[in-house]
């Protein structure tokens, strides 16, 4: 009984750091492109763990930014300035390159995600719809 919950506990254990290690290359590909757009060079894992990181730091700052009255209103630019300061440090290059990275790493997961979404058969944008189609988009 106890060598299965082992076995158990490892393979989760790996299924778990293969998982993360996904979840780190997936999202520090875009940064990667848009850091050689730029012309910096670094890795797709270290774009990755900078982008995880400023993402979360930056969610934690937004979430404390929102219960200031006034400022609240300008928490998600707070949080974008975070985003950029924390991923420019980490990517060790100056705030306006960072501003340009996290600009065209956006630019570049739309364009994939709307090409991907036209190759699936997903509408991207719909110019036309009315209720009397009882929700049928075309």
């Amino acid at each position: 009984m106890f060598e299965y919950i082992l076995g158990l506990g490892i393979f989760a254990l790996l299924i778990l750091l293969i998982g993360l290690l996904i979840a780190i290359a997936v999202s520090g590909f875009f940064v990667w492109i848009a850091l050689k757009i730029v012309g910096e060079d670094r890795g797709i894992i270290e774009a990755g763990i900078a982008n995880i990181v400023a993402g979360f730091v930056s969610g934690i700052a937004m979430a404390v930014v929102v219960f200031i009255p006034l400022l609240n209103l300008f928490a998600p630019v707070i949080a974008f300035f975070v985003y950029v300061y924390v991923l420019s440090s980490m990517l060790r290059i100056d705030f306006l390159k960072g501003v340009a990275v996290a600009v065209i790493a956006y630019i570049v997961f739309a364009v994939l995600a709307a090409i991907t979404g036209m190759f699936a058969g997903i509408p991207v944008y719909q110019m036309y719809y009315h209720p009397a189609r009882f929700g049928r988009p075309f």
